[in-house]
């Protein structure tokens, strides 16, 4: 394993909330896991169907998935949710 792998494969999480608005970050469905299940630099706006089928079986049960839909939407996210 070299390192950029063992880096890769440690869950990254946002750092405590100070004011709580950001809670709901660390309770997501995608929180820890590895960007590339959702999209890689190489993805343009017309991501694959197995990727999007995949994202989609990550986000539709996720019990934070209103907040992330209100967030995504007020930053113009152009993927996601």
């Amino acid at each position: 394993m070299n390192k950029t792998s063992a880096i890769r494969d440690q869950p990254v999480l946002p750092p405590p909330s100070r004011s709580g608005i950001w809670d709901w970050q660390r309770r997501a469905s995608c929180s820890g896991r590895d960007t590339l299940a959702f999209f890689d630099a190489a993805d343009s706006e017309d991501a694959s169907p197995e990727r999007t089928a995949n994202a989609k079986a990550i986000c539709i049960p996720c019990p934070v998935i209103k907040p992330c839909l209100s967030y995504a939407l007020s930053a113009n996210e152009p993927f996601g949710v």
